[in-house]
């Protein structure tokens, strides 16, 4: 946070809108708190403007329980895909948070769902959809595979079919 804030600033932070593509495809029923505003420039202008990130990129966001990090992926979601990014990979460290989370970001009837009802990148209807591993996945959907941490180093030790190996992440943006 510092060192962001340190190279690119508070002024040009706050010059940042939060694009439309993460606002229009929220859930309307979930307007954005003023710290989950401040998230998205924070992270836009670590992912565009910070020359000193490291490779592969990783930002963390250090939020309290119930504070709308979830939201917050969604909405990061939304600008990665028009980003060029369509693959995400989500892991916890319990099957307990992957089922929430599924129905979070995949059941349009609940009503925690993230999403607006429809989402519309570059004025293209876009599906979000689960997949088990990257090789299925359809470049104009938003796939995201769920799984737990113990799982994902299981299946990245012992090579198996349908499942997320070392070589899922080669040539791929995930």
């Amino acid at each position: 946070y510092e060192d962001i804030l340190k190279e690119i600033g508070r002024t040009t932070i706050n010059k940042i809108n939060v694009p439309k593509e993460i606002k229009d495809n929220l859930n309307p029923s979930f307007p954005l708190r003023e710290y989950q505003e401040e998230a998205f420039k924070m992270f836009i202008s670590y992912f565009e403007n910070y020359q000193s990130k490291p490779i592969p990129k990783a930002i963390l966001f250090n939020m309290a329980t119930g504070s709308g990090k979830t939201l917050i992926m969604a909405g990061l979601i939304s600008y990665l895909y028009k980003k060029g990014f369509n693959n995400f990979l989500f892991f916890v460290n319990s099957n307990n948070i992957i089922g929430k989370t599924k129905e979070n970001f995949l059941d349009k009837s609940s009503i925690k769902y993230l999403f607006n009802e429809k989402i519309i990148i570059d004025e293209k209807p876009i599906q979000v959809r689960e997949v088990d591993n990257f090789d299925s996945s359809n470049k104009d959907e938003i796939n995201i595979c769920f799984t737990t941490i113990q799982k994902l180093h299981l299946d990245m030790r012992s090579e198996k079919e349908n499942a997320v190996t070392f070589d899922s992440f080669k040539d791929k943006k995930i």
